[in-house]
């Protein structure tokens, strides 16, 4: 997926067909755990064959196209190890009456893990891709995939969602829109009243094996992606943990924001099962950081059996927030970057340090902790995020020492 080169043997290369480009993003899922189906380390959260790629670039111009590349058919026309030209003169304008086709000036692009948005220089927002969980937000409940840009509607599967101004034949867009993040099966619209919309995925089917790999199970627990919570809103539902998908937008709800609704919302980023979002004070002076939905790590000692051991172990490597929680950045520190990892999340101040939270897997919280994952409160559902903040440290780069201790500073730009 090196735009062209087939066989880079892993150098670093130039795309041989792009330029003018000023922005990218790459999407996509590899599985290289090493005993994901069988034994002690088994658990697999993201439901691809061991060794299997699905990988996608994406590639905005200055001229507002947007251009793809990988091995997902599904967003990459055709398939293609070099860049194709995302077809959005393709894309009908349901606002007409009649059949017209329409090519929008793309001001911002995101990708999950098979699906992508773009947003355009009106405030729309267009999905392409596997739309399984209803990613692509165009209220096609039968799930079908497309290569075609899309564009993201109000729909009916959201009840009680806003009717935009675009309304003509009935229809009505996501409209007003300022950024756009796609997590793994989910994806989020920051409007510019600082509401944030979410559709696709409201779950986790997880799969994990006991007793050596003997009978594998899978089961649909929430993942509060969309964080709507216990409450039920849209799609019907007969359990008290909405789990069910969107496929159209649905307003996040405020959590511990305190108001219905999550507001004052000045920035989102979306991770595989989990988002988070920089907000501004009711006095519109300070800042603070939410995050909702799940961090759960892929690999289990289940060992112990089904009934007991797995979901026990479920348990403690199993951090969820159903609705947005505050993380508890310290006072006096003001945050100017935010950015959703698979299983953590990353903060850089305006001073140029970095605050992390989530799974320490392999390290990721940057603090030289112990990378120890487990919930030793098993019983304390959900383990609370906020527990897990702390300030990353320098190890080698730029410092401040702060009460004998270095951290990173200097910092002008974070990605998780």
């Amino acid at each position: 997926d090196i735009g062209g080169c087939t066989d880079c043997g892993g150098e670093l290369v130039r795309n041989q067909f792009l330029s003018n480009i000023v922005a990218i993003a790459a999407g996509g899922s590899y599985d290289n755990s090493a005993n994901n189906n069988e034994g002690n380390n088994a658990g697999e959260l993201y439901h691809y064959p061991q060794g299997v790629t699905t990988g996608f670039n994406l590639a905005l111009d200055a001229d507002g196209n947007v251009w793809a590349w990988g091995s997902d058919a599904n967003v990459v026309p055709g398939g293609s190890h070099k860049p194709a030209k995302v077809r959005f003169d393709l894309a009908y304008n349901e606002d007409n009456t009649g059949t017209d086709f329409y090519t929008p000036f793309i001001v911002a692009i995101a990708a999950g893990r098979d699906h992508a948005l773009a947003l355009d220089s009106d405030g729309t927002v267009w999905a392409w891709g596997n739309n399984a969980n209803g990613q692509l937000g165009n209220d096609d409940t039968t799930g079908t995939a497309s290569v075609t840009p899309v564009h993201v509607v109000g729909g009916t599967a959201a009840a009680g969602n806003f009717k935009g101004e675009n309304s003509a034949n009935g229809y009505h867009y996501l409209d007003r829109v300022v950024a756009i993040a796609a997590g793994g099966e989910f994806s989020l619209a920051l409007r510019s009243s600082g509401e944030v919309f979410a559709w696709g995925q409201n779950n986790i089917n997880y799969t994990h094996h006991h007793e050596n790999g003997v009978n594998p199970r899978t089961v649909m627990v929430a993942g509060y992606q969309l964080g709507q919570g216990s409450v039920e809103q849209g799609n019907p539902t007969t359990v008290t943990d909405d789990r069910q998908n969107r496929y159209a937008p649905i307003q996040v709800k405020g959590g511990e924001q305190g108001g219905e609704m999550l507001e004052r919302v000045v920035a989102v980023s979306a991770g595989e099962t989990h988002a988070t979002a920089l907000t501004l004070t009711e006095d519109m002076v300070s800042q603070e950081v939410y995050s909702w939905g799940s961090y759960q790590t892929g690999s289990y000692n289940c060992s112990a059996g089904w009934v007991h051991g797995c979901r026990e172990c479920y348990k403690r490597n199993y951090m969820i927030a159903r609705t947005a929680t505050k993380i508890n950045i310290p006072e006096g520190v003001t945050i100017s970057k935010i950015s959703a990892g698979d299983l953590h999340d990353a903060a850089m101040t305006t001073d140029g340090s970095v605050y992390s939270w989530g799974l320490n897997v392999g390290g990721a919280l940057g603090n030289n902790g112990d990378h120890t994952v487990t919930n030793v409160n098993a019983d304390e559902i959900p383990w609370n995020i906020s527990d897990t903040v702390v300030r990353v440290l320098s190890g080698v780069g730029p410092a401040v020492n702060e009460g004998g201790v270095d951290y990173l500073t200097g910092v002008l730009d974070i990605d998780a």
